[in-house]
């Protein structure tokens, strides 16, 4: 996974994390975890299994967003900012 931060300022932020740090299954039962003790009104009731089912998808879907060219998230602000994430 590849996290890209740019400031208008000029600062720039790379960050590189092995996909399987990111998406394996401790990860899933944290997130759950996570999400359930600090988002409690949300309404998102999400489980470990589920979040699991997501890492997956997002690992089979790493080889069809490179050959399409598209990036997980992408957003740019009006003040310069910038962040990408890709795999």
């Amino acid at each position: 996974m590849h996290i890209v931060v740019k400031e208008k300022e000029g600062k720039r932020i790379n960050i590189r994390i092995p996909n399987g740090l990111v998406l394996n299954p401790i990860v899933a039962k944290i997130g759950a975890w996570s999400i359930r003790k600090n988002a409690p009104d949300s309404g998102l009731d999400i489980s470990a299994a589920q979040l699991r089912h997501l890492f997956r998808e997002l690992k089979r879907g790493h080889r069809l967003l490179r050959e399409r060219g598209l990036h997980l998230v992408e957003v740019s602000e009006k003040d310069g900012d910038y962040v990408l994430v890709d795999f």
